[in-house]
């Protein structure tokens, strides 16, 4: 499902009626790719959201921040949460924004060789999942030049993926090596060498450590030590989650937030959906404090790339492991589209997702290379930002896409208004 962003009149017409929130609210944000710092995160998107409210005319002066902290306590270890608390005039309602950090756990922990191993399994699972899919590839029309005619075109993806990997760790040594030669320049060779060494060296690193955070988050094998790091990661996103519709005022019976919004971008969404998934799973197998949950939760993506991760979720089996398939299948609830399969036995599913009519609004760009709309899922309302004029009409070659890398649009729903003004109108009001 495709659509625009909502009716921005509609924001002025709420302001108009002086309606702040009417619930007490949380916003849970995940962050994507990069040298993610903590509270980078939190203090962009409450940015943004202050930005799109004076933008429709509220009073600034009004708004009240408020840093809170939520203490964390598990066996011996205790620790303190930030929170930025938004509260708007006199209304006794208040919107909480929690940031999820992850970069932390994967920074500097995937080798070239790593690399190279991911890229081999990685191209394989690809190949299989959409050989197995091909009509939902025709049918969707893939928006990659990775696919021609809904065929996936494994040497082209499998020599691209190759090429990055290779390129980025070989920058930093080709970088050292130039740079190297300085040091042989009489009078002053080592200073130009020192002024730059650190900055190229600072360079190289986060360009590795980019593409490190995709491989160590999607290591498909349970055996490879990045797995554990994945799992470490999930298993965190869930309990934040949860952390959030279990939570009560004052240790009282009363929730704390009767809205939950999840927002990511990046791999960050790949790390939401995860935590929502397990979610979906602890709502089945009765392992919330809470009824109604799907009323409480809206999903929001912006610069994701679940579609073309969609194979990650799926340890690809043999034709004849109906068994194991099916448990594969069975483990993605949220938002998964079905695939008819005739298998030899039918296993019956008892973990059937609570979470199916969550509102989910994905945005996408098509100068961002790693975005795109998600066909792939149920009930996902997709928004182009078209950040940049193109002719859709353009035929989309590799041509096509070269021009469309400049400029990355990959950060700039960070700070389109349009898209926190979506959020306003859909998701708080």
């Amino acid at each position: 499902m495709s659509s625009n962003f909502l009716d921005q009149k509609l924001l002025q017409d709420i302001k108009n009626s002086g309606k702040w929130i009417s619930q007490n609210s949380a916003i849970l944000v995940f962050h994507g790719i990069g040298n993610q710092k903590p509270f980078e995160t939190l203090d962009s998107f409450v940015r943004g959201l202050l930005d799109a409210y004076i933008h429709a005319g509220f009073e600034e002066n009004k708004f009240h921040l408020i840093h809170e902290f939520a203490t964390h306590q598990q066996g011996d270890k205790i620790w303190y949460e930030n929170i930025i608390r938004i509260k708007y005039g006199q209304s006794p309602y208040y919107l909480d924004c929690y940031e999820f950090y992850w970069a932390d756990k994967t920074e500097d922990k995937v080798s070239w060789n790593d690399m190279q191993e991911w890229i081999d399994t990685i191209t394989t699972g690809a190949e299989n999942f959409y050989q197995d899919k091909v009509e939902y590839a025709q049918k969707f029309k893939d928006d990659s030049i990775f696919f021609q005619d809904g065929k996936f075109r494994k040497g082209l993806y499998k020599t691209s993926l190759k090429l990055i990997g290779i390129t980025i760790p070989m920058f930093g040594k080709i970088t050292n090596n130039i740079l190297a030669l300085f040091r042989y320049i009489p009078f002053g060779g080592s200073f130009i060498y020192n002024l730059f060494y650190s900055k190229e060296q600072s360079k190289s690193k986060k360009l590795t450590n980019i593409l490190g955070d995709i491989v160590a988050y999607n290591s498909p094998d349970p055996k490879n030590k990045l797995f554990k790091i994945r799992r470490e990661i999930q298993v965190d996103a869930t309990k934040s989650i949860k952390y959030l519709i279990e939570k009560k005022q004052n240790s009282g019976s009363k929730y704390q937030y009767d809205k939950i919004i999840i927002s990511a971008h990046s791999l960050g969404t790949q790390i939401a959906f995860d935590g929502l998934n397990s979610i979906d799973h602890k709502i089945a197998l009765g392992d919330i404090d809470r009824e109604n949950i799907e009323n409480l939760l809206g999903f929001i993506t912006f610069g994701s790339h679940l579609d073309k991760a969609a194979f990650f979720f799926r340890e690809q089996t043999q034709k004849d492991e109906y068994i194991k398939a099916q448990i594969k299948q069975d483990f993605y609830t949220f938002k998964q589209k079905t695939y008819p399969i005739n298998y030899k036995f039918k296993v019956e599913n008892r973990l059937t997702s609570k979470l199916t009519n969550i509102q989910w609004r994905n945005y996408y760009d098509i100068n961002d290379p790693v975005s795109g709309e998600l066909d792939y899922y149920t009930n996902v309302t997709n928004i182009r930002c078209d950040y940049i004029d193109y002719n859709p009409k353009e035929k989309k070659n590799i041509l096509f896409y070269i021009r469309h890398l400049y400029p990355f649009t990959h950060s700039y729903y960070w700070s389109d208004k349009r898209l926190y003004k979506d959020i306003i109108i859909g998701y708080l009001n």
